[in-house]
């Protein structure tokens, strides 16, 4: 079972469109509000290689494995193929 880890702003319209996604799929998140430590959100762009928000990982609750996904088209791909 996955649970998914979205890196964004409460006011970023491409983040609230990855929660209504994740939302929609009855899925389990957890959101990390970046927008009040732009140190944090810097590191988190460079460590992944994404230039924007959010920054969607995916993770396997029995494993502990999280694999990057990427922002909101990326996200809506990813719950398509069902991957």
């Amino acid at each position: 079972m996955n649970r998914y880890f979205v890196y964004g702003r409460p006011d970023c319209p491409f983040c609230v469109k990855a929660l209504e996604h994740l939302s929609n799929a009855k899925c389990e998140y957890l959101f990390i509000d970046v927008s009040g430590d732009a140190d944090f959100e810097r590191h988190a762009k460079d460590f992944y290689g994404h230039p924007t928000v959010p920054m969607i990982l995916s993770n396997d609750k029995n494993s502990g494995r999280c694999v990057f996904i990427g922002g909101s088209d990326a996200l809506e791909g990813h719950l398509k193929d069902g991957t």
